[in-house]
């Protein structure tokens, strides 16, 4: 019995010894496992940051490769003697941006000096140097992206001030070799750019009878020669789609050169710049999104072969001017001499993509040499003043011109009113019994927005001329049209246009038309669906 009551005191007494052990151990147990599951949450917390690390590094390998890739591609094809370079303009500029204004938006300035660096370089890929001649690189794009609408083409460069737009175009391409720290190529670049344009056409005419057709309306090829960073040029090449009589329509399909110049200057060097060759003179913008052109631009648009020499804020934006002359087609005296000069100025600027604007005012001394005039392209009466008919006028007759092209967001407006500043003789041109002092005005508003992420446009216009019935035009013209590009670098476009003719007891003729004509009177109604490629 003691030995068993001496056994039971020391187990008790060892039970009192290590409860208070015990208790300690569970607080411990306790504490540790609340460190084990902070640690775990901060390991997994890892474990996820280092996927998403490792996403990001496999995303950088990939774009890295594309990258390699692109300039593996473009040595493999840079293998003859002419580079030959994209068509593109600016990557930033939508269609929305070129619809605001008719040239390449004002470029973004530097904030030093005006003079070197005015235009803020785009992601760039230089093109690779050869020590023996030039590569020959065929490439969609200028190192960089483009916008989705073909706006940013140089074949849709309006005719107004083009020599401008490529200068500027020499001027960004050159800028970027700069910026990149790259030299550029010792020998010229070639730059190729073009359109291919169908209509189908509907029309309710004058005398209340109708016709249809489906035509190939444009293809153009245009080639932009850059010798070097002061030297360049364009030529462009266009086909006829006009009918002769009695021959069939796909037998007329001839090729012309529409343009073809060379212009000097450097904007990085100095503001002036000289073109000669063929050219459409800076007379009238006729900045236009509709199909149709404007009656401003039927009457009075004028093509020569002409010296211009020009000016242009060193930043590419603010004040502009152009002075030029040429030998025009139409004369007084019939000699063979430097006979017609003008001149143009104007002010450009914009704010961003918030708003912008340009407006010009220009002169000609002789209204006469307008396409318009040489050829009015009706089939009875006054033919125009081409050597077919009578180039040969009793005097010259001086013309003026103003424009103003304004944005706002995703609206805009084009404005432009030109007219002859004083009368024809009735020799020469004649309305109502009178010597006729032709003139027109272009009206047009426009909203730029998306469908189905697709960049798109909408438009109207309203156009009046004045006593230009014996050049075929329309007393008032009504228009609308809605514009997408469905597809990269394509344009879809529906009009709808409604002229009204002059109308009895009006009359005109011109040189050689023994008996006038008199209006006959009646409206023409014309849907339009074009449908273009560009390259």
């Amino acid at each position: 019995m003691k030995k068993q009551f001496f056994s039971l005191m020391v187990v008790a007494g060892l039970l009192s010894i290590t409860k208070p052990v015990l208790a300690d151990d569970q607080a411990s147990v306790q504490d540790t496992e609340k460190k084990l599951q902070k640690m775990t949450a901060q390991a997994e917390a890892l474990e996820s940051e280092m996927k998403a690390l490792n996403s990001q590094i496999h995303e950088l390998k990939v774009e890295q490769h594309d990258l390699k890739q692109q300039v593996k591609t473009e040595k493999v094809e840079a293998t003859a003697v002419v580079p030959v370079v994209s068509t593109m303009r600016n990557p930033q500029t939508s269609a929305a941006a070129h619809a605001r204004l008719s040239y390449p938006q004002a470029m973004e300035v530097s904030p030093q000096a005006c003079m070197k660096p005015c235009v803020k370089p785009v992601p760039f890929i230089p093109l690779p140097n050869y020590l023996s001649g030039s590569p020959v690189t065929i490439t969609s794009y200028l190192g960089s992206h483009t916008s989705f609408s073909p706006f940013d083409l140089v074949v849709t460069y309006t005719d107004y001030m083009e020599n401008l737009n490529l200068l500027q175009l020499r001027q960004t391409i050159f800028n970027n070799y700069r910026d990149s720290g790259v030299t550029p190529p010792t020998g010229p670049m070639l730059m190729l750019s073009g359109k291919i344009e169908g209509q189908a056409i509907y029309q309710n005419n004058y005398s209340a009878g109708h016709s249809s057709r489906i035509d190939l309306s444009t293809a153009e090829l245009d080639l932009i020669p850059i010798i070097n960073q002061w030297a360049g040029g364009f030529v462009s090449f266009k086909y006829d789609n006009s009918q002769a009589p009695n021959v069939p329509l796909t037998s007329n399909s001839r090729v012309h050169l529409d343009e073809g110049f060379l212009t000097l200057g450097n904007l990085n060097q100095a503001p002036i710049y000289l073109t000669l060759g063929q050219f459409y003179v800076p007379f009238g913008n006729y900045s236009s999104l509709m199909i149709s052109s404007p009656l401003t631009q039927q009457i009075f648009q004028t093509r020569a072969r002409a010296l211009e020499l020009a000016y242009m804020h060193p930043c590419n934006r603010g004040l502009y001017a152009q002075a030029y002359m040429f030998n025009g087609d139409s004369n007084v005296s019939n000699n063979d001499n430097v006979n017609n000069i003008g001149g143009n100025v104007g002010f450009m600027f914009s704010k961003d993509d918030e708003w912008n604007i340009d407006t010009s005012v220009g002169a000609i001394a002789n209204v006469a040499d307008s396409l318009g005039m040489q050829q009015t392209n009706l089939p009875v009466g006054f033919l125009g003043f081409s050597p077919l008919n009578s180039n040969t006028l009793v005097r010259q007759v001086p013309g003026a011109s103003a424009h103003l092209n304004f944005g706002l967001g995703q609206f805009g407006m084009k404005t432009e009113y030109d007219t002859a500043m004083s009368d024809f003789a009735s020799q020469d041109l004649m309305y109502n019994g009178q010597g006729a002092r032709p003139a027109a005005l272009n009206v047009e508003g426009f909203y730029n927005f998306r469908v189905m992420d697709k960049p798109s446009a909408v438009a109207i216009s309203y156009g009046q001329s004045w006593q230009a019935l014996a050049l075929g035009a329309p007393q008032y013209r009504y228009e609308a049209s809605f514009l997408t590009s469905i597809w990269k670098d394509t344009l879809q476009q529906i009009e709808f246009r409604h002229d009204i003719n002059y109308d009895q007891p009006d009359s005109a003729s011109g040189a050689r038309v023994a008996t006038p004509a008199s209006a006959i009177g009646g409206s023409s109604n014309t849907v339009t669906l074009l449908l273009g490629i560009y390259f």
